[in-house]
């Protein structure tokens, strides 16, 4: 699998009245993909695939950042994009919405429209590493290898001061486009590939606290991640990627220049 991109992009910040702040630009990518697979059965003929695609991404972004009320602070984005390879254009709208409450807690949340046009095939048979086996390719068929498209939500609630650090957010995603490739439906591209989709929902908490010379660092992670691919189960699955429980514990010492 090669993956070669060039990119080129410029971008702009202006400061605007009332301390609002605008940002804008303009990206472009050239994408070369090549992949190659070599599919060898026993007692089967050798089969080996290529998957070649080229093609240029034009894109214009903007933020702008607003500070509505002394309290509440929105951050609105935009992306238009032209991919090429699809013939296409698509937009992915973002905003943010901060609110600052008492005693130093900040509410956020956010929520956005998210276009990926480099996709993955995700091998549905084990591989000579005895690993599930990823390939990188260039969305150019909505029927063969569409975009990646993910609806994401978020909402959580921070305080940071000189002591203390208290972060959580929950969050949920929603994802199709994605792709699997099962060998025993066949060889080729049309035959090969299934379509799928992916739910995630998920917490993150963090704890920090600050002494004069000594800091401790606390982390719990949950995700809930579910697979579907109908064409080739009748049930979802959890994904690849799905930790149910996870925990972090660091700690530091300061004295002088050394930290331990």
């Amino acid at each position: 699998n090669d993956v070669k991109n060039i990119e080129a992009r410029i971008a702009h910040t202006q400061i605007l009245k009332g301390d609002h702040r605008l940002s804008f630009g303009y990206q472009f990518n050239h994408f070369n993909i090549e992949n190659l697979i070599n599919t060898q059965n026993f007692f089967e003929e050798e089969v080996a695939e290529e998957i070649a695609s080229i093609a240029n991404v034009h894109a214009v972004y903007a933020d702008l950042n607003l500070k509505a009320t002394k309290h509440l602070e929105l951050v609105l984005s935009g992306r238009l994009t032209d991919i090429e390879s699809l013939g296409q254009q698509v937009f992915s709208p973002q905003i943010k919405a901060n609110y600052t409450l008492k005693h130093g807690w900040l509410l956020k949340s956010s929520f956005g429209i998210y276009h990926q046009y480099l996709s993955t095939i995700k091998e549905s048979q084990f591989t000579i590493s005895n690993a599930v086996e990823q390939h990188w390719l260039l969305a150019d068929n909505n029927q063969l290898v569409p975009m990646v498209v993910n609806n994401q939500y978020s909402l959580g609630i921070i305080r940071n001061t000189k002591s203390w650090l208290i972060d959580f957010d929950v969050y949920q995603k929603k994802i199709d486009g994605l792709l699997a490739r099962n060998l025993g439906f066949g060889f080729t591209r049309e035959d090969g590939f299934n379509q799928g989709t992916e739910r995630v929902i998920g917490l993150d908490l963090t704890l920090r606290r600050r002494w004069k010379y000594f800091k401790l660092w606390f982390s719990y992670n949950f995700q809930d991640s579910e697979v579907r691919f109908p064409e080739l189960f009748v049930r979802s699955f959890p994904s690849s990627l799905n930790i149910r429980n996870q925990f972090n514990i660091s700690s530091s010492y300061t004295k002088g220049n050394w930290e331990y």
